[in-house]
């Protein structure tokens, strides 16, 4: 009982999620092992927030009355795509507020930080998906590319939670892992291959340098 009203409380951190169920429809077992993942992401997250009783009912609370919400915007044939995306939005920015009024400046940040990690590895997944596809790997470059995938994974977290290492350190200890992976690509990639990554590594940064620039023009125009 306790496990499951731990996952419930936790099923609000994860809400954004569902903008991207308004977008698309996502084959059933690859929502089954979605939310199998998510479900491990949200114990292990709630444990680390250690709520009191108090804030674990006010927490249920604000994720049912969200759950509620959530599906009215779903389910609101009046809706065009986009508008639901933005009420989606409207409505987790709100309730993030709500959640912040329940949590310690502590829970606070560590929420934040939880969050974010889920984040950089949900992108660095996609990234990685949607380079597989475009390399046209065989099944065992697959496997050994998934392995030095989820060993990279590892090291950079076990970099990112070492107290000992400066920023500084941090930076220069991720641009070592980098380098060292990107030597180990190579005895698994042909040539062929290998000239894809760099044109799919490029055009990611030409796109990040981009995002970059426009907002810096955004913060520019606004101040």
């Amino acid at each position: 009982m306790k496990k499951l009203i731990l996952l419930a409380i936790a099923g609000l951190f994860f809400a954004a999620t569902s903008n991207a169920q308004v977008q698309r429809e996502v084959p059933k077992h690859q929502h089954m092992k979605s939310d199998s993942a998510h479900h491990l992401q949200r114990g292990k997250m709630m444990q680390d927030l250690n709520l009191t009783t108090d804030q674990k009912t006010r927490m249920k609370a604000l994720h049912e009355d969200m759950r509620q919400q959530r599906n009215a915007i779903q389910n609101d044939a009046s809706l065009t795509t986009e508008q639901k995306k933005e009420k989606m939005k409207e409505l987790h920015q709100n309730q993030m507020q709500k959640m912040n009024a329940i949590l310690t400046p502590d829970q606070q940040a560590k929420m934040k930080s939880f969050r974010e990690q889920g984040k950089g590895k949900q992108k660095m997944n996609k990234r990685h998906d949607k380079m597989t596809q475009q390399l046209g790997l065989t099944t065992d470059q697959k496997t050994q590319m998934k392995a030095l995938h989820e060993d990279m994974q590892q090291q950079r977290n076990a970099i990112r939670n070492d107290a000992s290492l400066s920023a500084d350190q941090k930076k220069e200890k991720m641009k070592e892992l980098h380098m060292t992976q990107s030597e180990k690509m190579k005895t698994i990639l042909t040539p062929d291959q290998q000239a894809k990554m760099k044109a799919f590594r490029e055009q990611r940064k030409q796109n990040h340098n981009m995002q970059k620039a426009h907002d810096k023009i955004t913060t520019s125009e606004q101040s």
